[in-house]
């Protein structure tokens, strides 16, 4: 993510963004939280969407990248590609609504302008 701006709101928080994959713990509770507060991280950065499509593209494989997690992205990934979608930034934003992206965290998709396919 080297192209993004160095304030961003995941900046220094390592720990938070792969303690989910890395390390286990016996019942991944604390795990399972950090997650959650990674994602909440995620869902007030501006850069959400072409962090997720750089996740995709690049098969990241540990980690929280644009508010979700590695199966998650893995899932998204073989819905774009059955509908034969090229992942971009613009795109994965487009099809929040379609894909479920952020709906683990609460959060509508952002506002930009940008309507559903077609519009």
């Amino acid at each position: 993510m080297s192209q993004y701006p160095t304030e961003i709101p995941c900046t220094g928080k390592t720990n938070i963004f792969f303690q989910s994959d890395g390390k286990k713990n016996t019942d991944n509770t604390g795990a399972k939280s950090l997650e959650i507060i990674a994602k909440q991280i995620c869902a007030t950065c501006d850069l959400i969407y072409p962090c997720l499509a750089d996740a995709l593209i690049s098969d990241e494989k540990f980690g929280i990248w644009g508010g979700m997690n590695k199966m998650q992205r893995s899932t998204l990934m073989k819905q774009l590609e059955r509908s034969r979608i090229e992942i971009t930034p613009e795109n994965i934003q487009k099809l929040a609504p379609y894909f479920n992206i952020l709906e683990s965290m609460d959060k509508q998709p952002r506002q930009t302008g940008i309507g559903p396919i077609g519009a």
